[in-house]
């Protein structure tokens, strides 16, 4: 009962943050003024957006070279030799409700490989016992975290959603946290000539987990860029930029800046697109005075789409 208290009242608040928010005022704005665009056309609804007739599954890796394991002064010797890497599976399934809405879920399972230490005790020839860290590699499904919005039927080119988002923590320390969190979700697509630009948005607070890493308020957002150079080629830019509002020094940005290039193949009735990214973290938060996290990510992502 205590969780589901908890869990009420965490809901209400993100409720209450999506009224009050001026961005979400702004998208219910557009929605209102696309609606209205499209009742003048003789009483004809727009055809749905192709995002809202497929399926697709992307497999995304990122890897973050020249990390560190633990600041200095935890372990004196950790250097910033280290690799920490994701695989991301992300299957992206829309449900059409009638013919004027459409629930768009995607879903993100995220495996992690985390760099770790493990405190042990040594001896010098002498006899002389001293502590010292054994690092090793520590991987597993970390979260799932489904997401789902509501889509209305505004045109082939404009799609946007609002819905409820939750992570699920399934992995021991260090690959996840053990904190349960939910929130806000936005998602918008926009296609004009040459150029697809969108962003999923979420803002996730914990509410039920481990009681030690329990005061999580987390904004994400993921805005991509796509450029269509040519019908097989396109250029593209999907940085992954975060804030920990209680980061304790008020510095809880990743902000990454970068991008790559893709090419779409076909696949029989479907198709699927691979790029290779890089990017540069502009900002980054702290641990404990320290970057554990190196300067340079890099992404591939290979994304299968399959008409319904």
């Amino acid at each position: 009962m205590k969780h589901c208290d908890i869990l009420l009242r965490v809901v209400f608040r993100c409720l209450k943050g999506v009224i009050n928010s001026s961005l979400i005022r702004c998208l219910l704005g557009l929605i209102s003024n696309a609606a209205l665009g499209s009742a003048s056309l003789a009483g004809e609804k727009p055809p749905k957006s192709p995002l809202l007739e497929s399926i697709r599954v992307p497999i995304e890796f990122n890897a973050f070279p020249a990390s560190k394991w633990a600041p200095t002064s935890i372990d004196p010797d950790a250097r910033h030799d280290r690799i920490p890497f994701n695989i991301k599976l992300k299957p992206v399934i829309p449900f059409p409700l009638n013919q004027d809405w459409t629930l768009l879920t995607y879903t993100v399972l995220r495996f992690s490989s985390i760099p770790w230490g493990s405190l042990g005790v040594e001896y010098t020839p002498d006899g002389i016992p001293f502590t010292s860290w054994t690092q090793d590699n520590r991987f597993g499904l970390a979260v799932v975290n489904p997401t789902a919005v509501f889509v209305p039927h505004l045109s082939r080119d404009f799609v946007v959603g609002i819905g409820p988002s939750v992570s699920a923590p399934v992995g021991k320390t260090p690959i996840s946290d053990g904190i349960w969190t939910i929130g806000p979700a936005v998602f918008v697509s926009w296609k004009t000539g040459p150029w697809r630009l969108g962003a999923r948005i979420q803002n996730m607070f914990s509410f039920a987990g481990d009681e030690a890493n329990d005061n999580v308020n987390l904004f994400i957002i993921r805005g991509k860029f796509v450029y269509q150079l040519h019908k097989d080629w396109f250029l593209v830019s999907a940085p992954i930029i975060t804030n920990d509002w209680n980061h304790p020094d008020g510095k809880g940005w990743m902000l990454p800046v970068g991008g790559g290039i893709g090419r779409i193949f076909q696949l029989g009735q479907s198709r699927a697109s691979f790029s290779i990214q890089a990017y540069y973290n502009l900002l980054q938060p702290a641990s404990l005075g320290e970057q554990l996290t190196g300067d340079w990510s890099v992404r591939t992502d290979l994304n299968f789409m399959i008409p319904k």
